[in-house]
C-alpha cells in the first residue's frame, strides 16, 4: 500500500503479494478469482486492504482534529503498525513472492504441495526434508532468485567438500537430482519460472556398481534362523524372525509392518506396496508359514511383531554381531576427485533391506525365473535386477572353483 505524504511516496507492507495480471490498477484491488499461495482469496485480501485504508484515514483524522499537528512519517508508520497489530515479528512472516523466499521455505511449500497430490510416503518426505537441511547447512539465507548455474555449481562443490557437506559423490548426486526435481516443480507449477533443472548438469566421478549389495549367504541365513536366543532376549528373537520372514518373501519393511492376517489367504499374501502402490501376490514357502504360525496369536490385526525401521536396523546390527555375521564387506567410492576404499564387517552395515536382497539372491541362486522373482518383489524392470545377477554370477564362479579341489 502506497501513501503520498510530504511530497514523497511511501510504501506500507500489507502482507500480501499479487502479480500484475491479477491486480486491477483502476480499482486498486485484486481481481476476482485470485487465490494467493497461502490460500487467501481475492475477497479476503480486498477486505483487508479496505480495512488498512480506513485505518490510515483514521490516523490522519486523529492528528488533524485531535492532536492538531502534522505527524512525521515515522509516527504514521508506528500508529499504523500498532493499529493493525503487525509488529516486526508479524512482518517477518508476511507472504513473500516466491523469488524472495529462501530455498528452505520454497522446499517446504514444495513438500506441502506434492505430498498430498502424489501420495508421497514418509520416506520420500524424509528425503526432501534432508535436502532442505542440506541447503540450510550450505546457506540458510539463500533465496530462489539467487540460484543460478554458477551458484548451484558452488553448492555441488560444497556437497562433497570435507569442510562442507562431506558427502560421497553418489550421495551428492542424489541431492542434486532432488534439487532438480524441486526446481522442475517450481517451473511446472508456475511457482518460480526457471530452467535450471535442464541447464545445470554437474558431473560426479563415481564407480560403476559402487553400491555393495548386502545380503545373507545360504550359510549365514542358516545361522540366522537357527540361532537360539535366551529368554531375556525375546525382543531380539522377534526382530530376527521378522527379518527372516522378509528373507523368505521379499517384502520390504514398510509392507511387512502393515501386513495383516486378512492379507493372507490360502497360503498367499496379497498386499498393495507402500512404496509403489503395486498389488503383489506372494506364495508362501514353509519357512515363511512357520514364522506366521509362531506369531498367529501375537496380535488380532497384524500378522507379525514389527517395530519401526530405524530401531530395527540398530537391533539387526546387534543380532548379526551376536550370531557371527562378520564377513568383510568391501566398499570403493569417490568423494570429490579422491577415491576411497574401506572394509567393514557385515554386521556393521546390515539393515532391514538386506532381507529383501537376500530373497532375490537366494531365489536366483536356486534357479527361480527372473520374471517370477520380479512378480514377487514388484520390480518393474530387468535393469533393477542386474546388480543381483552380477552377485549370483560371482557366487557361481566361487562354487565352480571348488572343482579344483578334486584330486583326479
Amino acid at each position: 500500500m502506497q501513501l503520498c505524504f510530504d511530497n514523497r511516496r511511501h510504501t506500507f507492507a500489507t502482507g500480501f503479494t499479487v502479480d500484475d495480471e491479477h491486480w486491477d490498477k483502476d480499482a486498486q484491488r485484486v481481481k476476482d478469482g485470485y487465490v494467493s499461495l497461502k490460500g487467501k482469496k481475492a475477497k479476503e485480501i480486498n477486505k483487508a486492504l479496505s480495512v488498512y485504508s480506513d485505518i490510515m484515514d483514521e490516523i490522519f483524522t486523529k492528528y488533524e482534529i485531535v492532536r492538531k499537528y502534522v505527524p512525521t512519517m515515522q509516527q504514521v508508520k508506528d500508529d499504523f503498525l500498532k493499529a493493525t497489530k503487525r509488529t516486526a515479528r508479524h512482518r517477518a512472516t508476511e507472504e513473500l513472492r516466491p523469488d524472495q523466499k529462501t530455498v528452505e521455505q520454497a522446499i517446504t511449500d514444495f513438500i506441502s504441495s506434492e505430498q498430498s497430490i502424489r501420495s508421497w510416503t514418509n520416506d520420500v518426505v524424509k528425503h526432501f526434508n534432508n535436502l532442505k537441511r542440506t541447503f540450510q547447512s550450505w546457506n540458510k539465507d539463500v533465496t530462489l532468485s539467487y540460484l543460478s548455474d554458477a551458484t548451484l555449481a558452488d553448492f555441488s562443490f560444497w556437497l562433497t567438500s570435507p569442510k562442507g557437506g562431506n558427502l560421497k559423490n553418489s550421495t551428492a548426486k542424489k541431492r542434486i537430482d532432488q534439487t532438480k526435481n524441486f526446481l522442475r516443480w517450481c517451473n511446472r507449477s508456475g511457482y518460480w519460472k526457471n530452467h535450471l533443472y535442464e541447464s545445470f548438469q554437474p558431473k560426479f566421478k563415481t564407480i560403476v556398481g559402487d553400491k555393495e549389495i548386502i545380503f545373507l549367504t545360504k550359510e549365514e541365513l542358516k545361522l540366522w534362523i537357527n540361532y537360539k536366543f535366551p529368554a531375556k532376549e525375546e525382543n531380539l528373537e522377534r526382530i530376527r524372525d521378522v527379518f527372516a520372514f522378509c528373507c523368505f518373501t521379499g517384502l520390504r519393511h514398510s509392507d511387512v509392518k502393515k501386513l495383516k492376517h486378512k492379507d493372507i489367504t490360502d497360503d498367499i499374501i496379497r498386499v498393495v506396496t507402500q512404496k509403489t502402490s503395486d498389488t503383489i501376490t506372494i506364495n508362501l514357502n514353509s519357512f515363511a508359514k512357520n514364522i506366521l504360525e509362531k506369531y498367529k496369536n501375537y496380535d488380532k490385526t497384524f500378522a507379525l511383531p514389527v517395530i519401526e525401521n530405524q530401531p530395527m536396523n540398530d537391533y539387526l546390527k546387534i543380532i548379526a554381531k551376536k550370531i557371527g555375521i562378520d564377513a568383510p564387506v568391501h566398499f570403493a567410492y569417490y568423494q570429490g576427485n579422491k577415491k576411497y576404499e574401506e572394509s567393514k564387517p557385515k554386521y556393521e552395515v546390515i539393515s532391514s533391506h538386506a532381507a529383501r536382497r537376500t530373497f532375490v539372491v537366494t531365489a536366483m541362486t536356486l534357479g527361480m525365473d527372473t520374471n517370477v522373482i520380479m512378480k514377487f518383489t514388484g520390480h518393474s524392470s530387468l535393469t533393477a535386477m542386474k546388480p543381483y545377477m552380477s552377485v549370483v554370477d560371482e557366487l557361481k564362479k566361487t562354487e565352480m572353483s571348488k572343482f579344483e579341489a578334486l584330486n583326479l
